[in-house]
């Protein structure tokens, strides 16, 4: 219930075979969900719920703080339709906390809900609630932890590196990968710039591409080029990790 809210969308019973999952979604719900859940339509009545809960093992409930009341006609509906397991919507902080409810008080509408339930265990329907605590990957994302992620990223020059490496180190991996010995021709900087220009000169545009590639390879003084040892790399920021050069050469040579 409530699939398409913050807490409904994360839980990820969909990647299991071994569950078939249903929603129930409000009649005037818009939300789309995966082609392999099955959707119904409900106006939430008492004989509606029922018929869209008969024949299910389990409920999970996922509604947001303005529904936890309402979780009582879901239960005597469950009861009703012969569900087996009835999972609240808690999803957070410790309800049987006194100190908790304290802070917020809005939760004892959890502590009703539960009482609700201990006292329908004698109709054949058990129960389960989940205290996760904060939502630790939502609330990084939804800035609801505290940490604004996007501004740390926003109006900001990065710098990346998925390997640090050279030119003989690349010609390596590549003759290991193909069981060869390559033609090595010596140049310099100097004549690679040279020769670089003189093609752009004539109207060849992959002169402009050897320029670009020069920027890495030359060693022209102020070029910055190895991010790792010039700059601050923001691999870790942004979730990048290092790749081994050896490794990234054979995926390359594989797909050729």
């Amino acid at each position: 219930m409530q699939a398409s809210g913050s807490i409904g969308k994360i839980i990820a019973l969909v990647a299991s075979p071994d569950v078939k999952v249903s929603v129930l979604s409000r009649s005037s719900s818009e939300a789309t969900f995966d082609s392999d859940v099955s959707v119904r339509k409900t106006d939430f009545s008492e004989a509606d719920l029922e018929s869209a809960l008969r024949g299910q093992d389990a409920v999970i409930s996922a509604v947001c703080a303005t529904g936890f009341v309402d979780q009582k006609n879901f239960i005597y509906a469950s009861i009703r339709a012969g569900v087996k397991r009835f999972i609240l919507s808690e999803f957070s902080s410790n309800t049987f906390s006194d100190a908790v409810i304290q802070l917020v008080p809005l939760f004892e509408q959890k502590r009703v809900v539960l009482d609700y339930l201990k006292s329908k265990e004698s109709e054949g329907l058990a129960w389960s609630g989940i205290a996760t605590a904060l939502l630790f990957d939502w609330g990084l994302t939804t800035g609801f932890l505290g940490y604004d992620i996007t501004s740390q990223t926003a109006n900001q020059y990065f710098y990346v590196a998925s390997v640090e490496t050279s030119q003989k180190e690349i010609l390596g991996a590549l003759e290991e990968a193909t069981s060869s010995k390559w033609t090595v021709t010596d140049t310099s900087t100097d004549s690679e710039i040279s020769e670089a220009v003189k093609t752009l000169g004539i109207g060849d545009f992959s002169g402009a591409f050897m320029l670009v590639r020069d920027t890495s390879y030359a060693n022209t003084p102020g070029l910055r080029a190895n991010y790792v040892k010039d700059e601050k790399l923001a691999n870790g920021l942004l979730g990048l990790m290092k790749q081994s050069v050896k490794d990234s050469v054979i995926q390359v040579v594989d797909k050729l």
